[in-house]
């Protein structure tokens, strides 16, 4: 096996050295592009980086979640997250650090259809903006995408956003609402902790989470207000526009570098691997041009 690469023969290896009281019947859970996910026993995943940079966003989550999940807690946010139970150290097996975490009841938002994620709107909206307001963005890890300002990026290429499943959304519509929303003006104030890779992967609804925490930072708060688009849409984005504006004040120019962060995901993963979420892309880019 190359290094860096596991099974479930070396997790359970793993596991029984490391943190026996743990250790449960193993097997493959779901394949990311940046880590595996091995199912332990009914109650805990295990998530395994398969390359560099998997490892070094695990890293950061690892720090950041406990005092994430004590700001929420102490606002009274009570969405539930993947709080490392025991955080795996390297081996002579396995290069990297890595993580035994709660298997979460929730649904994963895109197995569900767009009305029924509506009910986790406000609550998402809530919590991403209690996280910008209270996350310690001073000590937040180092994203040198996630942190940035939408409009320095490259018009992303929309040679993915071809076929049947984008019939009516026109390239020379996507890229025209691309220049307009990217071009929004920069967020002026202190960057802000912020998720990072909010989409209908990475929150389960029924009850609310928000998993996957690899990509947090510090940054502008429109990367995380994407949310809106890339789970909602209709009644469900309105509400959490509404629930984030309530809450935060942010304006237009926030709102619409937001929109650009959402167009940016649907390009994204309409060229990413051939998984659930890649059916995600056309549906965010009718929301947003709706």
């Amino acid at each position: 096996m190359s290094q860096g690469l596991a099974d479930a023969d070396l997790v359970r290896r793993l596991v029984d050295e490391q943190c026996p009281e743990l250790a449960g019947a193993v097997s493959v859970f779901a394949q990311g592009w940046d880590n595996t996910v091995f199912a332990l026993g009914e109650d805990y995943l295990v998530r395994m980086p398969c390359r560099e940079i998997g490892a070094a966003l695990l890293a950061g989550e690892q720090w950041a979640l406990p005092p994430i999940a004590a700001v929420l807690r102490e606002s009274g946010i009570q969405i539930e997250l993947p709080i490392p139970v025991y955080c795996g150290i390297p081996s002579k097996e396995y290069p990297w650090r890595w993580s035994v975490v709660p298997r979460l009841a929730g649904r994963v938002a895109y197995s569900l259809p767009a009305p029924q994620r509506e009910p986790a709107a406000r609550l998402l909206a809530a919590t991403l903006t209690t996280l910008h307001a209270g996350g310690d963005a001073l000590n937040a890890p180092v994203n040198s995408f996630r942190n940035g300002h939408i409009g320095d990026l490259p018009t992303p290429g929309l040679a993915p956003v071809t076929g049947e499943t984008y019939a009516g959304i026109e390239p020379a519509s996507v890229l025209q609402a691309w220049r307009a929303w990217s071009s929004a003006p920069r967020w002026a104030r202190d960057p802000v902790a912020i998720h990072g890779d909010v989409h209908a992967g990475n929150v389960l609804c029924d009850p609310v989470a928000l998993i996957d925490w690899g990509d947090t930072t510090a940054g502008d708060p429109a990367v995380d207000l994407a949310a809106a688009w890339t789970v909602f849409e209709g009644p469900g984005a309105a509400a959490f526009v509404d629930e984030a504006t309530r809450r935060a004040g942010y304006g237009e120019a926030t709102w619409h570098r937001a929109r650009a962060w959402a167009l940016r995901t649907a390009v994204l993963i309409a060229g990413g691997p051939d998984t659930p979420l890649r059916a995600e892309s056309p549906r965010i880019l009718r929301a947003l041009l709706a």
